[in-house]
């Protein structure tokens, strides 16, 4: 377990440069904008406006703080809330973002289509419990506090948080909220 806490994670220009994403992981190690396989991020949407286009990725999206309504290649508007699960969309369609109460602090999953699929679920934890982690497991933290243990080894988390686990072998990991807490997992199969 690799814990990457809110104030370390490095902070890049979106592709379209009207914001700011902070970078918890991507493959391969060191790559760029333009080159990365998959990658997960927390962004910050201080304001409406286009998504950044990245030709052949799929993208997950869910809400950490704040209301955002997203229109997706041209389609209705569909309202995401800290309370809602993530949504999935072709990172290479036109995308446009309002935001209905913010900031919006949103939690994104790029993975390059054909090589990696992703799933990105959203958990409401109030009492002890283990969470199958594999090669490519992610949890961030959404609200809250929660002590992570896991192959003896132990870990505090707070909001916005993450633990990247690299278990070539399927194991559990035992999740303790010292509050009520909400986390994404983020799974990455592929390659």
């Amino acid at each position: 377990m690799r814990v990457i806490r809110v104030a370390d994670q490095i902070a890049t220009p979106w592709k379209n440069g009207q914001g700011v994403t902070r970078e918890i992981a991507a493959h391969p190690p060191g790559a760029g904008l333009a080159d990365f396989d998959w990658r997960v991020s927390i962004a910050k949407v201080d304001a409406s406006g286009p998504f950044s286009h990245f030709p052949d990725m799929d993208r997950r999206l869910g809400i950490l703080e704040g209301v955002l309504a997203l229109k997706i290649d041209g389609g209705a508007a569909i309202k995401l809330c800290p309370n809602a699960g993530a949504i999935a969309f072709p990172g290479d369609v036109p995308v446009h973002a309002e935001v209905l109460e913010g900031p919006v602090t949103d939690l994104n999953v790029m993975s390059r289509r054909g090589r990696y699929q992703t799933t990105m679920t959203r958990l409401r934890i109030e009492a002890a419990a283990t969470i199958a982690v594999s090669k490519r497991t992610m949890i961030v933290l959404q609200s809250g506090a929660a002590a992570l243990t896991f192959k003896g080894q132990g870990q505090g988390l707070q909001a916005q948080d993450a633990a990247c686990f690299e278990s070539q072998a399927a194991a559990r990991v035992l999740v303790e909220p010292s509050e009520p807490t909400s986390l994404f997992v983020i799974e990455i199969a592929g390659r």
